[in-house]
């Protein structure tokens, strides 16, 4: 279900960036006679946005990684607790691994939790910053009488 979602967003991402990168550049001829400060106000939110979706795509990498490392360590915990004969040593090395509270203080699974809530935010910010140059650009439009 995550390796879905994470292809969902991959490609979300991917679509806006050429819708974004396509207005950038059609938009273009229809406002070249328009000053360059209003073809900015246009222009420089799908910039953003561009860059906005690039550093998303790249945190959402990174945390895919972080992630899957995580979850790998657990698990081989828990094939080599299959192994072990001390009950005392299984007991203490068993808990952290079945009990989400615990794994939540670690300091590698706060790590994990600020970069997805990063990777969101960056998802997000690309989608306000396309609408945000939409609405920019119909808005130059009409005020150029374009």
């Amino acid at each position: 279900m995550t390796v879905a979602s994470q292809d969902q967003s991959e490609k979300v991402l991917v679509w806006l960036s050429g819708l974004m990168g396509a207005g950038i550049f059609s938009v273009q001829g229809l406002l070249a006679s328009v000053p360059l400060s209003m073809r900015l106000v246009a222009f420089v939110p799908w910039t953003l946005g561009i860059l906005s979706a690039m550093v998303g795509r790249l945190l959402a990498g990174e945390l895919q990684n972080k992630n899957d490392v995580q979850h790998f360590n657990r698990i081989s915990m828990l094939e080599l607790l299959q192994l072990e004969t001390d009950k005392a040593l299984i007991a203490k090395n068993l808990r952290p691994v079945i009990e989400a509270g615990s794994l939540a203080n670690d300091a590698k699974s706060r790590t994990l939790n600020r970069l997805h809530v990063a990777t969101n935010a960056a998802f997000y910010l690309t989608h306000v910053l396309f609408a945000v140059g939409v609405v920019a650009a119909v808005t130059t439009m009409i005020v150029a009488g374009r």
